[in-house]
């Protein structure tokens, strides 16, 4: 059972002149994320005005100079982008807005499969072969050091438009606008379609063309999301204003997706994103071809995006149904190979598991195991792999010691990916399990909480500032409570196997409705009292009218009041 840890009770002088509307728990939960004063507060929590300086992007300027230069001359570009939503959105972002201002744009995302992430030779040949003159990176391309020597030899300049780590050496491109380089004194890691914004922004500002700010910031927050981007500073602003525009969208892809996905525009947030409308876009590649999700998004017709859209949901219930099984056969080769005894790092090669839930598969088994999972598919003339870290373990880091059994590699910190010879996987999953196991690793394997909180402090005033704290995601995650002697009334499981929890918990003259995740074993437990750790979600507002009312407990772990279990 995972280790229950509350907060230490923060400093909070900071919050001195704060006045005495300021809930005492919201000012806690501030310096918890760092927001220790109160001006600090009213930024973090004002509307977004103002966003980081476009000079401290490193290389910006000289990518707009020859973006510029393109569009005035209606040259050919080509958009070399990812196939996770990341890359999509930044391709389509870059698409929209350079073929508006003159260039004759068109794209080209690899095939997962057949391809494996980033450019390579090949590809960068069929790019040139249809007139490129400027080949554009995105969400890709600062390692790409033979790729992009190719390119140049065939006589196309290169602009990378990536947020990935700095390798040692760098490709030989035009402009490399990646806001990681000068020890990423940009402050903050917006993800590449963050990064496509700003320079498509700074271009349209350059060129004196007018900016429809609402069509693209869209883009920018459904890739922030899905790309698990740090949401602080400018990343979190972007996410808050490109909530406000994906609630408002006029594009027919997005209209589509949510119909798609049950959920209106209008309610869409930070978690409908990354739980919903994310793995529907990021199935197009994983079993398919990304530009299927490309298209959705680029769509101007409704009626052709209702049939795009639902091409993606067939797919995406077959990455459902792919990854359980992937899941499964993983979990059975670590129990028969290593019982209860797992080495620091799980490493997967099978040819039953293809490259497209890969990363989905090592997600779930680092989740589980509370270690770095490694998920290599076999099954093409090479192996495949994506990576999944846990804690504090650096993926780059770790690829950088083995190196020189890769045939390329790439990522950040907690999520990577590389490509070897299959000869060569025998021995590169034993020198990967001698790097990781000289490395100490924080495995969080306990349950962060905010505070301790009753049931009476949960009022509409302390529920109004909570919603300013959104959107949550890494760096700002949501505010996590510990309530004591709680009984659990109505209690009843739900879902396949009787999985899930559905329950009302009463604390004084106060009950609260609860819902919890594969915790429906404590059903039996009706009557009961419960320490309960919990967040809060909300509940179907067409029936409620109160900041309160708009929520129920989301539980994340339970215990029997004064036993421990």
């Amino acid at each position: 059972m995972a280790e229950w840890k509350i907060a230490a009770d923060p400093d909070l002088s900071g919050y001195a002149d704060a006045g005495p509307d300021l809930p005492m728990a919201i000012k806690k939960l501030l310096v918890n994320r760092g927001i220790d004063s109160t001006l600090a507060a009213r930024i973090f929590m004002q509307t977004p005005k103002d966003l980081t300086q476009d000079e401290l992007m490193p290389n910006l300027s000289a990518a707009v100079s020859r973006l510029k230069s393109a569009c005035e001359h209606g040259e050919r570009v080509t958009v070399f982008g990812d196939y996770d939503v990341d890359g999509i959105t930044a391709s389509v972002l870059l698409v929209e807005g350079l073929n508006s201002l003159g260039a004759n744009v068109d794209y080209y995302i690899p095939d997962r499969r057949t391809e494996g992430y980033g450019p390579n030779v090949r590809s960068i040949r069929r790019v040139s072969d249809l007139g490129t003159s400027l080949l554009i990176t995105a969400d890709t391309g600062t390692s790409a050091i033979e790729e992009i020597d190719e390119a140049n030899e065939l006589s196309m300049d290169v602009v990378v438009i990536d947020h990935h780590s700095i390798p040692a050496i760098l490709p030989n491109a035009l402009a490399i606008v990646n806001p990681l380089l000068n020890d990423n004194q940009y402050g903050s890691e917006p993800a590449a379609v963050g990064v496509a914004y700003k320079v498509l922004r700074a271009l349209f500002e350059e060129m004196r063309r007018e900016f429809d700010d609402t069509r693209y910031i869209e883009l920018v927050c459904l890739g922030l999301v899905c790309d698990l981007a740090p949401l602080k500073g400018e990343s979190r602003s972007l996410v808050r204003l490109g909530l406000d525009a994906i609630r408002r969208s006029k594009r027919p892809g997005i209209k589509a997706l949510c119909k798609q996905a049950g959920i209106k525009e209008s309610e869409i947030d930070s978690e409908a994103i990354g739980w919903k409308l994310g793995p529907r876009l990021n199935a197009a590649g994983r079993m398919a071809h990304a530009s299927l999700s490309f298209d959705l998004l680029d769509c101007d017709d409704p009626v052709r995006a209702d049939a795009l859209a639902k091409s993606l949901e067939r797919l995406n219930d077959d990455r459902r149904s792919a990854t359980e099984a992937a899941v499964e056969l993983s979990q059975k080769y670590l129990t028969d190979m290593y019982g209860e005894e797992l080495p620091p790092l799980v490493i997967i090669a099978s040819n039953e598991i293809h490259a497209g839930i890969a990363g989905i598969c090592a997600s779930r088994l680092a989740d589980q195991y509370g270690r770095p999972a490694i998920v290599i598919d076999m099954s093409g003339e090479e192996a495949r792999a994506s990576c999944r870290s846990v804690g504090d373990f650096d993926l780059v880091d770790l690829l950088n010691k083995v190196s020189s059994h890769l045939i390329k590699f790439g990522g950040h910190r907690a999520a990577a990916g590389f490509s070897a010879e299959l000869s060569s996987v025998a021995e590169l999953q034993s020198l990967l399990l001698s790097a990781a196991a000289q490395v100490s690793v924080s495995r969080q394997d306990h349950i962060h909480i905010d505070m301790d909180i009753n049931f009476e402090e949960m009022t509409d005033r302390m529920f109004q500032y909570l919603d300013l704290l959104e959107p949550h995601g890494i760096g700002n995650p949501r505010p996590v409570f510990v309530t004591s002697e709680a009984t659990m009334t109505g209690a009843r499981s739900m879902g396949q196997n009787g999985a899930h929890l559905r329950a009302s918990f009463v604390q004084g003259t106060e009950t609260w409705d609860a819902v919890g995740w594969n915790i429906g074993e404590y059903s039996r437990y009706n009557g009961r009292k419960f320490d309960l750790v919990y967040s809060f979600r909300r509940t179907d507002p067409r029936f409620r009218r109160t900041a309160l009312q708009l929520r129920e407990l989301d539980v994340i772990a339970l215990r029997l009041s004064g036993t421990g279990i």
